[in-house]
């Protein structure tokens, strides 16, 4: 995807792995834009918020 300047961290449950994953980006506007940009990603690839709570 090329989004490197975030830190990822994968959810766990007591079950395992959750399948989600949280990314926290610098509090700055390039962090913004960064964010913006893999919300964009994942919403062209209909794998956004609206796609997945279907």
């Amino acid at each position: 995807i090329g989004h490197t300047n975030g830190k990822a961290k994968s959810a766990w449950g007591k079950e395992g792995h959750r399948g989600q994953v949280v990314v926290q980006y610098q509090p700055s506007l390039d962090g913004l834009k960064e964010a913006e940009r893999l919300h964009e990603h994942f919403k062209v690839s209909a794998r956004g918020r609206e796609e997945w709570s279907r």
